[in-house]
């Protein structure tokens, strides 16, 4: 019998032996894999053989006295390695801190897009007091919500204003309208006036420098006459002393007339 046949039967013995261990699956398909220990490169190593890849080789000792004990102890070593692979373990290691690390931003992104929306529903709900009750005050409100709200305060007071200054303004302008058409009133008032004043006094103007001194006046029983002298006699009747005011006007009107022709012939 070879070297290697003992070897064998001491591995075959020590298997039936020793009570079944845990195994970690393949690390490659996930797969179980029973706890199969077989030489390595040589009969001075052990390892496990797994479906799609092999274990770690452990050390045999070849010169222990008790070859049966020595094979339950490389058979233990090489399970153990196929266990606690160290690149594995720290694969391992990094995928749960990856997905916690995952897990966590998958947190913050939710609670960052409701963040979001607080800022939105501040901004634009009919009540803008709707963020600081519920879930929206105790779980997602946020300095930007707060600025938000702050931001929308101003702005409807700021809209209020305007809408007071727009009726004010709309007000003023009436009144504004209103005074311009009372002075333009005033005004032309003010122009005819004037202008009665103006006509009254180049009448008597008129009629001072051209007739006087040879204008008199006659009034007898509803007649008036006017003698302006070389002008001529001027005679209007009138019904009564509230219309003698209008007889007169009239002949000084008719003497003022002559007398400019007059003045004016050749």
């Amino acid at each position: 019998m070879s070297e290697n046949e003992m070897v064998t039967r001491f591995a075959q013995a020590c298997a039936r032996d020793v009570e079944p261990v845990a195994m970690n699956p393949c690390p490659w398909c996930g797969g179980e894999v029973g706890p199969i220990v077989e030489e390595g490169a040589t009969f001075r190593w052990r390892r496990v053989t797994g479906c799609c890849a092999n274990g770690p080789e452990v050390r045999h000792d070849t010169l222990a006295d008790d070859q049966a004990a020595a094979e339950v102890e490389s058979r233990a070593a090489a399970i153990a390695a196929w266990n606690e692979r160290p690149v594995e373990v720290t694969l391992r290691a990094q995928l749960e801190a990856a997905e916690a690390e995952a897990e966590q931003q998958r947190e913050w992104a939710d609670r960052f897009k409701h963040m979001v929306i607080t800022c939105g529903v501040a901004a634009t709900h009919p009540d803008p007091n709707l963020t600081l009750t519920g879930a929206y005050k105790e779980k997602w409100n946020s300095q930007q919500a707060d600025s938000v709200r702050a931001l929308r305060a101003r702005a409807e007071a700021a809209e209020a204003e305007a809408v007071n200054l727009r009726a004010g303004n709309i007000a003023y302008s009436q009144q504004v309208n209103e005074l311009i058409g009372r002075a333009g009133k005033a005004e032309a008032d003010a122009k005819e006036k004037f202008q009665q004043y103006v006509d009254a006094n180049e009448a008597r103007i008129d009629l001072e420098r051209l007739i006087v001194p040879g204008l008199r006046v006659y009034k007898g029983d509803h007649v008036v006459q006017i003698d302006a002298g070389k002008v001529g006699l001027f005679t209007e009747r009138y019904s009564g002393d509230e219309d003698l005011p209008r007889a007169m006007s009239v002949l000084q009107n008719r003497a003022i007339d002559a007398a400019r022709t007059k003045e004016a012939a050749p």
